[in-house]
C-alpha cells in the first residue's frame, strides 16, 4: 500500500490465551500488508488518548476502556471495530453464541442429562449472549441455575452445586478456566465428572485439551481475530465502508471426556509442559528479583531503565508527564549476561495524541523487523506518571491464563517512582520547614503553662517592632495586642471546657507597633489537664489582604463593574421577590431580554476597548426612560434584562421594549469612529403566557425566535413560538439521524462559461428528504445543522458522496467535471477539518485541483487571522477556493488582496431586480473589474431572466448560474444534462 496505515488496538490485557492471540494474530497479518499496531493497555478510568492523532482505524476489545476514550476516537470520525464489546463501533467481530449454546445443550441431553445449570459471568457480551441464549433455549420443566463467578468464587458455587437439591447433572461453564477449577473442585464433594454431572465449557484453550481435564468444549479461532480485522480495514480503505455491520469467528464444537463422549486423541494440550513450569519459574524468579532490586533504586537510578535488562523487554520508549506534553526518550535494553547498560536518548517532548511518534513506528532503523508497540500508562496509587512504549511482542505469552506479565513491569516501575520521590522528598522536608518558618511573613506559636508565654517564630513578628523573626511574650501581652472589639471572641475560643485536647481555627484582629489592624488566622491544638491548659501549639496567618478582597468581592458581588447595572445575581435574588410579589397580589409581571446583534463582531474586529464603551453606552441611555420599580441589569455578555411589575397587559411591555430598541438604534460615536447597533428582544408574561419557573427560559426562547426572523426585532413568547421551538427540536433529533436513515441526497446545478453553452464545473447541493417532515428546506436545516455542530459529520458525507458521484462521472463521461462545495464555519474552524480532508484525497485518490470549496464572507470576518491560515493549507493542498456570496456580508475587495481566494461569486440578492438603468449596475460592473484586477474570476448566481443574463454577460462576469440556464437537479438528470452538452 502506499499510504502508512495505523490499526489501534485497546485492551483490558495483554497476554493469556485470548488477549494474547488477538494482539499476536492482529500483528501477524497486518505486517503481511505492511500496517504498525499500536497496542494500548486501556483502563476503564480514562487517563490519556494514545495515537489519536494518526491511527487510521481503532479496534476496542470488550468493555474496559472509559467511553471518553471511545468519545475521542469518534470526535476524529475515526472507524471503530468491537470485539466482545457492548461499546457503540462501526464494525464488529462476533461469535454465535447462541448456536453453539443450542448444541451443547442438544448435545448433554443425547447424554441424558435435563437438569442442566450454567456457570458465568455475564460482565462482558459473550457472557451475556451465552447466558441468554441458555435461558431462551433450556428446559421449561427444569428450574435452571445460573451461578455468577462474578459474585461469587468458584469453592462457593461449587459448594452450592453439591447442596442443590436438584440435583444438578449437567453444567455449561462460560470459560475452560471455570469448568477445570470446576471439576478440581467437585472432587472435594465426591461428584465425578462425567459420571455424576457432565461439563461441556467454551475458549478450548490448552488447559481443555489436556489429560488432565479433557474438556469438552466449543473451540473458537481466536487467532483468526487478526486476519477478521486486517481483512474489514482493507475492504474500508477501498470503499469508505465496512462489508455489512459484524462478521462471525468460525466456531465449533469439540466432544472430549467430560461430557462423557470418548476420546481417542490422545494428550492435544500444551505440548511441552516443562516450558510452561519453565516460564512460570523464570517469571516469578525475574518479578521477585526485580521487586527486590527496584526497592532500593532512586529516582535516578529507576530512570536509567538497567532493570529492565532482566526482562524480555529490548527496544521500546518511555514518557514522562511534563505539564500538557510526554517528556520521550528511546531506550534499547541488553541481556543481563552482557553486563553492558541500557542505551538510551531524548527524542523530545511529544503530545500525548502523538505518543507513540508515528515517525519511529514507521522507522525501520527502530522497529527492526517489529511492526508492533504495545503503550502502557504508568499509573500508581491515582497518580498519573507518563507511558511506557515497549517494541515487540516478546512478553506476551498466550498459552496460559491471563497473567499481565508486561503490565507488571509498569506497576513495578510505577510504584517504586512514586516511593522514591516520596523518599526524596521526606528527606528535605525537615531542613525545609525550617526554612519556611524563618522566611514566611506568617509564623508558628507554642505556649507552656510552666512558663506562662507565648513563642512565636515568623516573619509576622516583626509587625510587632522586633527586628528578628522570634520572640516570647507574657499571655496577658498576647491579649493587649488583640483588637478591642474582639478580645471578649479571642477568649471565648480558649474557653475551657474540661477537654483533654481542643482544636481551635479563628480569626482575629491585631493591633501593630504602627497602629494598623492585621488580621489574622489562628489555627492550633490546645493540651488541657484537669480543665487547665497546660500547652498550645499552633500556626499563625497574616490574612489582611485576604480580607481586603473578599470585601471588595462583597461589594461588587451585586453589581456590574463595567455598566454599574444589576448583575445575574443581584437579577436572580430581585425576581424571586417581585415573583412572590405577583403571586400574593395576583399582579402581571413582564422580562425583557434584549441581545445585542452581531456584537461579537464588533468585539472582534475593534477591540474589547469599543465593546466596552457600547455596553457603558447602552446602560446611560435605558436607565433614565425606566420607572423606579423597573428592575435594570446586564444579565452577562452583550444581554441586558429589564423586570416590570405590575404590568396592565402586554402592549405595556412591548411599549417599553420598542422604546429600549429605538435608543439602542441610534449611533454611538467613539473618538472619529460611529457603530450602528441593533438588538433582539423577547418578552414573557407571567402569568399570561408562561409559568414563574418559566418566565426567563421563555423571554430567551422569544429572543431567539425575534434573531432567527432577521434580528432587530420584538417577539412576544406564545404558544406559537412554544410550537416553533418544539418543532426545532424534533427537526434537529430527526436531522441526527439523517445519514443512518440514509435522507441525504446531493443535487447539482452546472456552472456555464458565459455566451456559451459549455459547462465550466457544478455546484453541489445539500437535499434533505426527512421520513417524518418530508421535503426540509435548506433554509430551515443548513441553519440548524450549524448551530448544532451536526455540520461537520454532514459536510463530510457531503465531500464524500460528491468524490463518489464525481469518480462515477469521470469513468461514464471520461470529462473534466469540476465540483463547486459549500463549506459551512463549523466545518473549516473544526480542529480535524483540513487532516481529514487530507485522509479524503489520499484514500478517495481524487485530485484535489478538481474541487472549489465555497466559502462565505461572514465565515472570514468572524476571525479574519485563522480563516486566513486555513485557506492557506486548502490551497497547500492543491484546491480551488471561491468567496460565495459576495455583497451580502461584511468583507471588501480590499481584504481579498490577503486572501487567497480565486473566484468571486456575486450573490444573487445583488442581482435581483437589477436592469439597465438600475444604479447598482455601476456597482456591479465596479465590482467586476476590480475582482479581474485582483485575477478572480467572477459568477454571477441567481440568474433567472434573458434580461439579467444579457446584463451581467455585458459588464464582464466570466461565469453564469441560475434557474435561467439549468435548475438544480438530482444525480440521474444531472447526467442527462452531460450527454447533451460538451464539457470545456
Amino acid at each position: 500500500m502506499n499510504k502508512q496505515f495505523v490499526i489501534g488496538l485497546l485492551t483490558p490485557a495483554l497476554d493469556g490465551y485470548y488477549f494474547g492471540n488477538i494482539i499476536k494474530s492482529l500483528s501477524h497479518y497486518a505486517d503481511k500488508e505492511g500496517i504498525k499496531v499500536v497496542v494500548v493497555a486501556s483502563t476503564p478510568t480514562y487517563v490519556e488518548g494514545y495515537a489519536l492523532d494518526y491511527v487510521d482505524l481503532w479496534v476496542v476489545v470488550m468493555d474496559m476502556t472509559d467511553p471518553q476514550y471511545i468519545k475521542e476516537i469518534k470526535d476524529q470520525g475515526k472507524p471503530i471495530i468491537g470485539i466482545n464489546s457492548l461499546q457503540e463501533t462501526d464494525y464488529e467481530i462476533l461469535i454465535d453464541n447462541e448456536d453453539l449454546i443450542i448444541k451443547a445443550i442438544t448435545h448433554l441431553k443425547n447424554h441424558g442429562r435435563n437438569r442442566i445449570s450454567y456457570v458465568g459471568t455475564k460482565n462482558y457480551r459473550d457472557g451475556i449472549e451465552r447466558l441468554e441464549a441458555f435461558e431462551t433455549h433450556s428446559d421449561s420443566n427444569h428450574t435452571y441455575q445460573f451461578f455468577d463467578t462474578y459474585r461469587n468464587n468458584i469453592p462457593m458455587i461449587t459448594n452450592e452445586i453439591a447442596q442443590s437439591k436438584e440435583k444438578i447433572d449437567g453444567l455449561i461453564c462460560g470459560t475452560d478456566l471455570i469448568a477445570a477449577e470446576i471439576i478440581n473442585e467437585l472432587k472435594h464433594y465426591n461428584i465425578n465428572v462425567p459420571e455424576d454431572i457432565a461439563v461441556i465449557s467454551f475458549d478450548d484453550i490448552p488447559v481443555a485439551q489436556s489429560n488432565l481435564h479433557s474438556l469438552s468444549t466449543i473451540h473458537i479461532n481466536f487467532y483468526d481475530i487478526g486476519r477478521y480485522i486486517v481483512e474489514a480495514f482493507l475492504y474500508y480503505i477501498e470503499n469508505h465502508k465496512f462489508d455489512g455491520k459484524s462478521a462471525y469467528l468460525d466456531a465449533y464444537p469439540v466432544f472430549r471426556s467430560s461430557c462423557g463422549c470418548e476420546w481417542e486423541d490422545g494428550h492435544i494440550g500444551l505440548t511441552n509442559p516443562i516450558e510452561t513450569i519453565d516460564y512460570l519459574s523464570n517469571m516469578i524468579s525475574r518479578n521477585f528479583v526485580l521487586g527486590q532490586q527496584m526497592q532500593f533504586l532512586n529516582t535516578e537510578e529507576l530512570l536509567q531503565l538497567n532493570w529492565l535488562n532482566q526482562t524480555p523487554i529490548r527496544k521500546g520508549l518511555i514518557g514522562l508527564k511534563d505539564d500538557q506534553t510526554i517528556k520521550t526518550h528511546t531506550f534499547e535494553t541488553f541481556e543481563e549476561i552482557t553486563e553492558k547498560p541500557t542505551e538510551q536518548y531524548f527524542y523530545g517532548k511529544v503530545d500525548v495524541n502523538h505518543f507513540p511518534p508515528k515517525e519511529l513506528l514507521f522507522n525501520s532503523t527502530f522497529m527492526k523487523n517489529d511492526n508492533t508497540i504495545i503503550v502502557i500508562p504508568i499509573i500508581q496509587d491515582e497518580h498519573y506518571f507518563g507511558v511506557f512504549g515497549f517494541v515487540g511482542l516478546e512478553d506476551i505469552p498466550t498459552q496460559l491464563m491471563p497473567l499481565h506479565t508486561t503490565y507488571q513491569l509498569a506497576n513495578y516501575f510505577g510504584a517504586n517512582y512514586l516511593r522514591a520521590q516520596i523518599i526524596e522528598r521526606m528527606n528535605t522536608y525537615a531542613q525545609q520547614l525550617e526554612m519556611v518558618t524563618d522566611i514566611i511573613y506568617d509564623g508558628i506559636w507554642e505556649y507552656t503553662d510552666t512558663t506562662k508565654q507565648v513563642t512565636c517564630r515568623g516573619g509576622i513578628v516583626q509587625q510587632f517592632g522586633r527586628s528578628t523573626n522570634y520572640t516570647q511574650v507574657d499571655f496577658i501581652d498576647v491579649l493587649n495586642l488583640i483588637y478591642p472589639n474582639d478580645r471578649d471572641f479571642f477568649l471565648a475560643k480558649l474557653e475551657l471546657d474540661r477537654k483533654v485536647t481542643k482544636q481551635v481555627d479563628f480569626e482575629v484582629r491585631l493591633v501593630t507597633s504602627n497602629k494598623q489592624l492585621l488580621w489574622i488566622h489562628i489555627i492550633g491544638q490546645l493540651i488541657y489537664s484537669q480543665g487547665k491548659m497546660v500547652s498550645a501549639v499552633g500556626s499563625i496567618k497574616d490574612i489582611t489582604n485576604r480580607k481586603r478582597v473578599e470585601a471588595k468581592i462583597h461589594e461588587l458581588a451585586f453589581y456590574d463593574s463595567l455598566t454599574g447595572l444589576a448583575n445575574r445575581i443581584s437579577f436572580e435574588n430581585h425576581l424571586e421577590k417581585v415573583l412572590e410579589t405577583a403571586k400574593e397580589n395576583n399582579q402581571n409581571l413582564a422580562l425583557i431580554l434584549c441581545d445585542l446583534d452581531r456584537f461579537k463582531i464588533i468585539n472582534d474586529s475593534y477591540g474589547y476597548k469599543v465593546g466596552d464603551h457600547i455596553l457603558k453606552t447602552i446602560a446611560e441611555r435605558v436607565k433614565p426612560i425606566l420607572s423606579h420599580d423597573q428592575f435594570f441589569a446586564r444579565f452577562g455578555g452583550d444581554e441586558f434584562v429589564v423586570i416590570m411589575p405590575n404590568i396592565k397587559d402586554n402592549d405595556e411591555a412591548y411599549q417599553l421594549a420598542s422604546n429600549i430598541v429605538h435608543l439602542i438604534n441610534q449611533p454611538i460615536y467613539d473618538e472619529h469612529r460611529h457603530y450602528q447597533i441593533s438588538t433582539s428582544v423577547g418578552i414573557s408574561v407571567f402569568p399570561h403566557n408562561c409559568k414563574s419557573d418559566e418566565l426567563l427560559v421563555s423571554a430567551d426562547i422569544a429572543m431567539y425566535s425575534a434573531k432567527s426572523e432577521g434580528r432587530n426585532r420584538i417577539h412576544i413568547f406564545n404558544d406559537q413560538i412554544k410550537h416553533h421551538n418544539v418543532n426545532q427540536i424534533k427537526l434537529e433529533e430527526q436531522l441526527r439521524h439523517a445519514i443512518e436513515y440514509d435522507e441525504l441526497s446531493l443535487h447539482f446545478q452546472p456552472i456555464y462559461f458565459v455566451n456559451s453553452e459549455d459547462i465550466y464545473a457544478v455546484e453541489v447541493l445539500l437535499r434533505w428528504n426527512s421520513r417524518e417532515f418530508g421535503q426540509v428546506s435548506p433554509r430551515d436545516f443548513i441553519p440548524l445543522a450549524e448551530e448544532t455542530g451536526l455540520i461537520v459529520s454532514i459536510g463530510e458525507w457531503v465531500i464524500y458522496e460528491a468524490i463518489r458521484v464525481m469518480k462515477k462521472w469521470k469513468r461514464q463521461f471520461d470529462l473534466p467535471i469540476k465540483l463547486f462545495i459549500n463549506l459551512s464555519s463549523r466545518q473549516i474552524n473544526h480542529p480535524n477539518f483540513t487532516r481529514e480532508l487530507r485522509r479524503i484525497f489520499d484514500i478517495t485518490e481524487i485530485d484535489p485541483r478538481q474541487i472549489s470549496f465555497e466559502i462565505t464572507e461572514s465565515m472570514m470576518i468572524d476571525n479574519f487571522d485563522q480563516g486566513k491560515k486555513i485557506l492557506g493549507q486548502l490551497i497547500d493542498m492543491g484546491v480551488k477556493l471561491s468567496l460565495d456570496d459576495f455583497g451580502t456580508g461584511y468583507s471588501s475587495l480590499s481584504s481579498l488582496r490577503h486572501l487567497p481566494f480565486q473566484i468571486l461569486k456575486i450573490d444573487k440578492s445583488f442581482i435581483d431586480d437589477l436592469s439597465a438603468v438600475d444604479a447598482n449596475v455601476a456597482i456591479l460592473k465596479a465590482i467586476i473589474e476590480m475582482a479581474h484586477s485582483l485575477d478572480l474570476l467572477v459568477v454571477a448566481e441567481g440568474i433567472e431572466s434573458q434580461e439579467q443574463y444579457d446584463l451581467v454577460a455585458s459588464l464582464g462576469v466570466d461565469f453564469i448560474q441560475g434557474y435561467y440556464t439549468t435548475p438544480p437537479l438530482p444525480e440521474n438528470k444531472i447526467e442527462e444534462v452531460f450527454r447533451q452538452r460538451t464539457l470545456s
